[in-house]
């Protein structure tokens, strides 16, 4: 089972590679949340969840299950994170936006169970684009 897990975070790795910051530390938001829909919105993902759901009633994997996912937080999303350049102070703040970013897309890929229209995933995609580029664009000003 943490050979799911381990595949589905090289997937995002890969992800995380292909929309990471330019040399200003500026990133393309539309790109990145396409990127991480490209993981999060597979079907495939849902395994993720099906473990760790799953898993429950046996206290010492379903821990070992979430230390795992946090760690890919820890080794995939802060080095990203941090690849942004902004000051140390600002840190905390870009890694919450970005597990808000995650927390949203995961919450979005469970809409698919009741919808399947692909104009009802853009437009919320977007509306994350937009949300997650406004609160970017703040934080760089405020640096």
């Amino acid at each position: 089972m943490i050979g799911v897990f381990d595949h589905c975070n090289a997937q995002l790795g890969e992800r995380l590679l292909r929309a990471k910051p330019n040399r200003g530390g500026t990133v393309d938001v539309a790109k990145l949340v396409s990127h991480l829909w490209e993981v999060y919105g597979d079907p495939e993902y849902w395994a993720i969840w099906e473990i760790i759901i799953g898993t429950r009633g046996d206290v010492q994997f379903h821990s070992r299950a979430v230390a795992h996912r946090l760690a890919t937080m820890r080794t995939l999303i802060h080095p990203w994170v941090e690849g942004l350049g902004v000051p140390e102070a600002k840190l905390r703040a870009v890694a919450d936006l970005m597990e808000f970013m995650l927390i949203s897309i995961r919450g979005l890929r469970l809409e698919r169970f009741v919808h399947q229209d692909p104009v009802y995933f853009r437009r919320n995609l977007k509306i994350l684009v937009d949300l997650v580029g406004a609160r970017l664009r703040q934080l760089a000003a405020n640096a």
